[in-house]
């Protein structure tokens, strides 16, 4: 029983020093593990850190071209409201010459039709007679020539 006891107890020495092995293994690895996960952590917060630092240039980059283009557009709508502006003074002042010109021509029509109302028939024979005594002058002054 002897030999028993002792084949047993170099057995459980055996399992002991093998538990012992698989802790101080498992342990090895598990550090190699978490310095590994350690390092890809890193690695993952020092590319965060690089993208967003990226991203936030090229968004400031992107608000400087926006605030350009806003500037830029402002400019050509005060550009183009001011042709508008100017073509609606040069349209006014074209309506009103011709409001003018067709009020002149009203009054040129009614003083031409007063005109007419004021001259009797005798005056219009005066004037035809007026002007068959210049055509014989006329005729005459060539005929002298």
């Amino acid at each position: 029983m002897s030999s028993r006891v002792v084949s047993l107890d170099s057995k459980v020495e055996e399992m002991l020093n093998i538990q012992t092995f698989m802790k101080h293994d498992f342990s090895t690895y598990k550090n190699g593990f978490y310095d590994k996960m350690d390092t890809v952590a890193a690695k993952v917060t020092s590319s965060q850190t690089s993208l967003e630092t990226s991203l936030v240039r090229q968004l400031i980059e992107h608000q400087l071209q926006l605030a350009n283009m806003e500037q830029l557009l402002e400019q050509r709508t005060v550009d183009a409201l001011s042709v508008v502006e100017q073509l609606l003074v040069h349209r006014t002042k074209d309506l009103t010459a011709v409001a003018n010109i067709q009020l002149l021509e009203s009054s040129a029509v009614e003083v031409i039709q007063t005109l007419r109302k004021d001259v009797d028939e005798s005056d219009v024979a005066k004037m035809n007679q007026l002007t068959k005594m210049n055509q014989m002058l006329i005729l005459r002054k060539e005929a002298n020539s």
